[in-house]
């Protein structure tokens, strides 16, 4: 923004905010008015109209797609629609620099998406070698020059296996082509496929020709996408010995998250569980998330200054810290949930049992008096007993009298 206004002084004698109204920003884009055709590139001047496009358009590719949980903030909008312009320029190719996590691939599926454009990417696995990687390019550069198709290439630096395969994208960034990649069959129905256009434009029908529209072709409608991170060694290298990863690619910066965007994440990630923290206490679980990688991101700078050794902080370690929160989360409401559940069946267990002590308290109470009662009765029942006892000792007494007698 300083070198806009800057530039706006003194080439064009007007203030930056003359042209772009304080508290504003300064977007393009080519679908800010849906169902256009051709698209309108048009300056966006309602903000909100753009977020709804693009999160419509994120509906759109997850229903066709598998889903991409993305949280659309200002900055992220704005890499959607500088990718989706450089798709749109002929030759486009761009070149994403930021660090793991920083949403590069996803936003470029995004742009693809929207600008309507054939996704292509290579599936790294462990046998993967220059066989596999030569016959990728042919599909790649098939979809492009024989079917005619906008393909977007999308190729990232962990996926390479060897070094051949930047001199190969190095090859097609400069010129369209990779030497030697067709052989003879590959190229008969391709040829086929290009000699009316040759016939079409009278030009002579010769293999050089021919071969010449199918790289003509190749470049006007592939679209490569380089997501690399810039804090390497081996980045810093590469850039050296293949050229053209810069010069023939814009280049578009993903600079680490403001704190209004990691709030943002924040928020949505910790969604599922927001029903676990207290209300007033919620906005302050997320000012400490955000709290918490901004002190880390302090620290390593410091840290950098201090002891030249780099500890890196990127929004995949963000990730990571509303993973573990929530894992925390989850576990600590499932024991406390227990834990509650538990008290609760025990004092369930002891308001029973002391219903249950009541009812009988009042069942013995209400017997008391037969229980006396009976006592009586059988107090009396043993004084008789006893009598009767007496009066059949004195009998057995006089009955063995008379019978000794």
């Amino acid at each position: 923004n300083d070198v806009l206004q800057k530039t706006c002084a003194e080439q064009f004698k007007v203030g930056y905010e003359q042209v772009v109204p304080k508290g504003s920003r300064l977007v393009y884009c080519d679908f800010y008015t849906p169902n256009q055709d051709p698209p309108i590139y048009e300056q966006v001047v309602d903000y909100s109209r753009l977020e709804n496009a693009v999160a419509e358009n994120l509906r759109d590719y997850n229903e066709l797609n598998m889903p991409m949980h993305l949280v659309m903030f200002t900055d992220a909008i704005e890499h959607v629609c500088k990718v989706c312009r450089i798709l749109r320029q002929p030759g486009g190719n761009a070149l994403l620099l930021g660090v793991g996590g920083s949403g590069r691939q996803s936003l470029t599926k995004l742009a693809v998406h929207i600008s309507q454009f054939e996704l292509f990417t290579v599936e790294i696995t462990k046998s993967y070698g220059i066989r596999e990687w030569r016959d990728n390019l042919k599909q790649v550069l098939s979809l492009a020059g024989h079917e005619g198709k906008d393909v977007v290439f999308l190729f990232t630096d962990t996926q390479i296996v060897q070094e051949i395969f930047l001199e190969n994208i190095n090859n097609i960034l400069s010129s369209g082509e990779v030497p030697n990649l067709f052989d003879d069959s590959d190229l008969g129905p391709i040829f086929e496929k290009v000699t009316p256009q040759l016939q079409q434009r009278k030009i002579p029908i010769s293999k050089t020709n021919l071969y010449s529209a199918f790289v003509d072709q190749i470049r006007a409608h592939i679209h490569i996408v380089l997501a690399m991170s810039p804090l390497s060694e081996a980045y810093r290298n590469r850039i050296r010995q293949f050229p053209s990863l810069v010069n023939c690619c814009t280049i578009d910066w993903f600079s680490p998250w403001p704190e209004l965007a990691l709030a943002s994440v924040a928020r949505t990630n910790l969604a599922d569980v927001e029903s676990s923290i207290k209300p007033d206490e919620y906005p302050g679980v997320i000012k400490m998330c955000v709290l918490m990688h901004k002190s880390v991101e302090h620290v390593s700078k410091r840290y950098m200054d201090e002891m030249q050794r780099y500890n890196q902080v990127t929004p995949t370690s963000y990730l990571s810290l509303l993973s573990v929160l929530k894992t925390t989360l989850r576990s600590r409401y499932t024991y406390l949930d227990e834990q509650r559940n538990r008290l609760l069946i025990g004092l369930e267990k002891l308001a029973s049992t002391k219903e249950q002590v009541a009812t009988l308290q009042q069942h013995l109470e209400a017997s008391q008096p037969i229980l006396e009662k009976t006592k009586v009765e059988v107090e009396e029942q043993q004084i008789q007993i006893a009598a009767d006892k007496e009066e059949a000792a004195v009998v057995q007494v006089d009955a063995e009298a008379a019978a000794a007698a």
